[in-house]
């Protein structure tokens, strides 16, 4: 679109500066990035668009020693003779170790509380055992070609993977010895999948690799459409509905159009979302539409909500949010953030003077979070954890009993106890299936759908394995039926009884935007995938939402010109609302998988476990991609992302649920990182909306829109291979042919939309250990293989954490 980023270098090829495009095409300057080198061509400094400056200081080696932010906070690591990183000090003085064995091999990290990860080796320089810091060990088993074929847990259950000739993973055999099989085409695609059930997925390909068919299990058939640029322009559903993608010149989604609405996208000179308009075609009355304002660096400054409502965004010099100030619909005051020396959050202050405070340990694990108004403690929680991090005591504040866990081999959760009382206790088979609940018994079949639970309740699934029924017998049972659309998305629950039918509809980024009970219509408007606004059928607005900018942390909400604010445990979980007073109106208590266990109050608040939306009407969690069942500890639906989440596609965050999260529905997310600064979601990169990205991408190529991504992953790739001691692979092309590959498959094309959010750096993960191992694009155990292989990433980012931090920093 003639947009122009303009770089200058110096007479050794260094980059010098990096000018971004004028944001709105005329006077305004474009964002400057100034690097700075010493005579050996060693990057000293980079001064970001606001002028905050991060050093850098090497040893004569020309290896990193120190790395200091632009508030002086120090990242020291100091080497052996043969530049394998020994110790990383961050800002705190937490010192981590590295020890190697004579082949240059990490064989142990020694993290800042004296606990240890070990790695073992085979005689060619496999990984083949870790060994966590409760000595629990994974071990790993190879072919003479170095293939992964089993992966053997702590509790001794083994999955094992096939390959054919070619090195395609052909097979996955799970520890209760159910096998998934994967065809290839001739050009090493997946073209069919055969579930353990007998049943077939069928893929389609033109020649340029992009998906143009999907038939799935119950034989319906999806097609893709595309244009001359690969990009997906229609997809075409079995009953003839569609959905049209329209894009740029720079390859942004600028508008789609499905039977639900049209949905309009704009975006300024520098590729950053600048503005939403959404149209729903069950709403004709009016139209949703946000807009954005950023500073030179790219963070977010303002948002205005449906309701012409602004809010206002302030950041640090290390560009952390620092200050939030809602629509003054939502009364006066602002929200305040604050962080130590590592960038964990310790502090956050609402505008009714209920503040919380966070505490962490050495290795940044939290240990409390504590609300306050004055000295007064309102809510809270504190933890204790094991030396693997896991929570083996959560206390509710200010008072109340504590709770007790205990865990298995693989930490799934076993038992929860107050004091010598036992709240809850579960047993699992070989792949995580719930076999027991407080001696009630689960049964399952062999694709790892839940058929029975007890004497008196039954389910049915479709081939698709999406629950089709749940039928409870005796006094008070009935039939919950269940019916869904061709994107295995829940459409409507009809209920026991005279409990009606609560029906859903979905717009084409998988979002939920209306939900019909017996007795209300409840329309919905998001901010990226967080939930900001509710109307009724008619469109007058019912409740507005103020969001951080993490994903499912909701600050405030203001109903019925009433304004209430949000309280969360360690986990996310609302577990109080206070008044513009500053008084505790509503509270909540869980159990480990999410049942409501006790409340108070009587403000109307779906947001509860994990700060997910809870449907009273049907007792199911609405994880966005899929719904959640507490009651049975499991997903109603398949992962959408299958293997590449788990080797079972329905339980709950791999029951462990004391300390993970699944925000999307699809994959485990280490509540450490809520309370650290913010990760980029799919909304981010599709909005240009990551600063960090884009610097990180400055020596490489600077382009905006979708070629963002592909480009900096591609340049991260580079740069882990080459500080990590393999200059040899360091620059070959193939290394960003295959990332950009990847990306442009899995990114900008099908699907993608629905999926929510990629985080950069499991991104990264996924086809670093497919280019390491030279698997092909089908799912596979990537997880599993990065963790086995000593040379993947798990190693190279323990080497070059400096780096990374530089990264996140930006």
């Amino acid at each position: 679109m003639g947009f122009v980023t303009t770089n200058t270098y110096d007479g050794n090829g260094n980059l010098l500066t990096t000018t971004t495009p004028s944001p709105d095409g005329g006077t305004t300057p474009g964002s400057v990035t100034t690097f700075t080198y010493n005579s050996l061509g060693e990057l000293l400094t980079i001064k970001d668009p606001l002028n905050s400056v991060t050093t850098l200081a090497y040893y004569p080696t020309g290896l990193i020693n120190t790395i200091t932010d632009f508030q002086n906070n120090v990242t020291t690591c100091t080497y052996d003779p043969r530049g394998n990183r020994l110790t990383s000090k961050d800002p705190i003085n937490n010192t981590t170790q590295f020890q190697y064995d004579a082949m240059n091999r990490l064989k142990k990290i020694i993290y800042p509380d004296t606990t240890n990860t070990q790695f073992g080796y085979d005689t060619r320089g496999r990984r083949i055992t870790v060994t966590d810091p409760n000595s629990k060990v994974t071990t790993y088993g190879y072919d003479d070609a170095d293939r992964l074929t089993s992966v053997k847990d702590a509790a001794n259950n083994i999955t094992n993977y096939g390959y054919d000739t070619e090195s395609n993973l052909t097979s996955i055999q799970d520890a209760n010895n159910h096998t998934t099989t994967f065809h290839y085409n001739a050009n090493r695609w997946v073209d069919r999948t055969t579930f353990p059930s007998g049943l077939l997925e069928t893929y389609g390909y033109d020649l340029n690799g992009n998906l143009t068919s999907k038939t799935d299990r119950k034989n319906q058939q999806i097609t893709y459409t595309y244009d001359a640029l690969n990009r997906l322009t229609k997809k075409t559903y079995p009953n003839t509905s569609t959905v049209n993608y329209t894009y740029d010149n720079d390859s942004r989604l600028t508008q789609v159009v499905d039977p639900t609405g049209t949905y309009q996208f704009g975006f300024d000179h520098m590729g950053r979302l600048t503005s939403t308009t959404t149209n729903y075609t069950f709403l004709t009355s009016r139209s949703f539409t946000t807009a954005y304002g950023y500073d030179a660096a790219s963070n977010r400054t303002s948002f205005t909500d449906p309701e012409s409502g602004a809010t206002a965004y302030a950041y640090d010099t290390l560009n952390r949010l620092q200050m939030l100030t809602p629509p003054t619909a939502f009364g006066t005051g602002s929200f305040g953030f604050g962080y130590d020396a590592d960038s964990r959050r310790t502090s956050l202050t609402r505008p009714n003077s209920v503040n919380t405070t966070y505490g962490y340990d050495t290795l940044s694990r939290l240990l409390s979070v504590t609300h306050k108004k004055g000295t007064s403690t309102l809510d809270g929680t504190t933890y204790t954890v094991d030396n693997a991090g896991n929570r083996i005591s959560l206390a509710p504040l200010p008072s109340g009993k504590a709770t007790n866990f205990t865990y298995d081999a693989i930490y799934e959760v076993l038992t929860a106890m107050q004091g010598k009382t036992t709240t809850g206790s579960y047993t699992y088979d070989f792949v995580g299936n719930r076999l027991t609940s407080s001696g009630t018994n689960y049964t399952n079949n062999s694709s790892n759908e839940l058929t029975a639970v007890g004497n008196n309740t039954t389910y049915t699934f479709d081939n698709n394995g999406n629950t089709l029924t749940k039928v409870v017998s005796g006094h008070g049972g009935g039939t919950t039926s269940y019916a869904w659309d061709f994107e295995n998305r829940l459409t409507s629950v009809t209920l026991p009884g005279s409990g009606g039918t609560v029906s859903f509809a979905y717009d084409p980024f998988g979002r939920r935007i209306k939900k019909v009970t017996p007795s209300t219509t409840s329309i919905f408007a998001y901010d990226g995938d967080n939930l900001i606004e509710e109307t009724n059928s008619s469109g007058t607005v019912v409740a507005r939402y103020e969001q951080s900018l993490n994903i499912d942390e909701p600050l405030a909400m203001l109903r019925s010109g009433v304004t209430s604010y949000h309280e969360a445990d360690g986990l996310g979980s609302v577990t109080s609302l206070s008044n513009s007073s500053g008084a505790i109106a509503n509270t909540y208590t869980y159990d480990s998988y999410g049942n409501l266990t006790a409340s108070t109050g009587t403000l109307v608040n779906s947001f509860r476990y994990t700060a997910r939306e809870f449907d009273t009407e049907t007792n199911l969690y609405y994880y966005r991609n899929r719904y959640y069942d507490p009651n049975v500890g499991r997903f109603i639906s398949e992962d959408p992302i299958g293997f590449a989440s788990s080797i079972n596609f329905y339980p709950y965050v791999h029951n462990g649920p004391t300390m993970y999260t699944d925000p999307w529905g699809w994959i485990d997310l280490d509540i450490t990182q809520k309370w650290s600064t913010r990760e980029p979601s799919f909304w981010d990169w599709h909005s240009g909306n990551t600063s960090w990205l884009r610097k990180v991408s400055a020596e490489c190529m600077c382009v905006p829109g979708g070629w963002q991504i592909r480009i900096k992953v591609s340049y991260l790739l580079d740069v882990w291979y080459a500080r990590g001691n393999d200059n040899a692979k360091a620059h070959e092309q193939r290394h960003v042919d295959l990332a950009i590959d990847f990306l442009k498959r899995h990114i900008p094309q099908h699907d993608s939309f629905e999926k929510g959010t990629y985080r950069l750096k499991e991104t990264c993960e996924y086809y670093l250990r497919r280019d390491v191992t030279g698997e092909g694009f089908s799912d596979s155990p990537f997880l599993d293989q990065l963790n086995a292989d000593d040379r993947a990433l798990k190693e190279l980012e323990k080497r070059l954490e400096p780096w990374w931090d530089i990264y996140q920093r930006w």
